[in-house]
């Protein structure tokens, strides 16, 4: 069973709505995942929050949660992993946003828990005995996972609180962003590629440069590339289609790019081989209609003011609390 089966991910109306919301500022993975078997540390205090302390074995399960989303992101590029000092820093800050959703008089009942969990079994189409196995697994009671649940409801609600009327996104605004970042709401830039490759040897470069020679005295880059390419292409007469930017390797991707339609690039040595490149045609380029990326626009704008006005309330917090750090 995956091991992020049990992760509070439900969709369902009512607890979706605040969840998929948590989930754009971030909120959601702050306590997924428990600690798992292993070293016993001797733990003790590494902050006081107020009135409420932070244990070291905390800080422990908070790394071993984030090496565990690492290993989720199955392709993606990995990130530095958070310094010490970081992770206990962001341990305070959901301390504070907890304690402020207490101070608000937010409160999750037994019951919207039990409703929470349920939805998370019938959206992972898991049976009672799948949801324990997986808990075991995790090392994690039913009691310690309902009250992390319950944390992230009530993280949920208080976030919804202070955002309530600030992430409101004007048409003035939208169109102000498009005017002033065309480039971001632009088609993709695109060229057609045709492409000879001369396997490495003694003769490569000669015979690239007896291609290249073709081409210039006005025979067809294509009609060329099948006589004499040893790429798979060749049969294509080396037609590779359209290929954004970052397409090819580096060195290939910067000859396209920089040539003009109907223009062919030098010989380029490779280790592998020597390389001609023509840029048959290019596309793109131009602006989207304001009409066809308006939602996309706002959508980024209100997620921007979100992380500007949660940032200031986490501020705010951070001034006017007691915090002790002892690491």
């Amino acid at each position: 069973m995956s091991k992020s089966s049990i992760l509070p991910s439900v969709r369902s109306p009512g607890f979706a709505r605040w969840a998929v919301f948590l989930a754009s500022v971030l909120w959601a993975t702050a306590f997924a995942y428990p600690a798992e078997a292993g070293p016993v540390v001797l733990d003790r205090i590494v902050a006081v929050v107020n009135d409420e302390v932070i244990l070291l074995s905390e800080l422990e399960e908070d790394r071993i949660r984030i090496e565990k989303e690492s290993k989720l992101q199955a392709g993606a590029a990995p990130s530095p992993a958070p310094s010490l000092r970081q992770r206990l820093v962001r341990l305070i800050e959901k301390r504070l946003e907890i304690q402020a959703a207490r101070k608000e008089g937010i409160a999750v009942t037994d019951a919207e828990v039990d409703r929470a969990l349920e939805e998370i079994k019938v959206q992972n189409r898991m049976t009672e005995a799948d949801f324990s196995r997986a808990l075991a697994e995790e090392g994690l009671s039913l009691a310690q996972y309902r009250s992390r649940l319950q944390d992230q409801i009530m993280g949920g609600r208080i976030y919804e609180k202070v955002l309530k009327g600030k992430t409101v996104v004007s048409d003035a605004e939208i169109v102000r962003e498009y005017e002033e970042h065309g480039d971001r709401h632009s088609r993709t830039v695109e060229v057609r590629v045709r492409h000879m490759f001369f396997a490495s040897s003694p003769s490569a470069l000669p015979d690239a440069e007896a291609a290249l020679a073709r081409v210039r005295r006005g025979e067809a880059f294509a009609d060329v590339a099948r006589s004499v390419s040893q790429a798979p292409s060749a049969r294509d007469g080396g037609d590779l289609g359209f290929l954004a930017r970052g397409s090819m390797a580096d060195p290939l991707d910067r000859a396209v790019f920089s040539l003009g339609p109907g223009e062919t690039s030098a010989p380029i040595q490779m280790p592998d081989g020597v390389h001609l490149v023509q840029a048959v045609e290019r596309r793109g380029g131009e602006r989207i209609p304001l009409d066809q990326v308006r939602e996309a626009i706002a959508a980024d704008l209100k997620k921007r003011k979100t992380r500007e006005v949660v940032d200031r309330w986490v501020q705010d917090l951070k001034i006017g609390a007691y915090i002790d750090i002892r690491l």
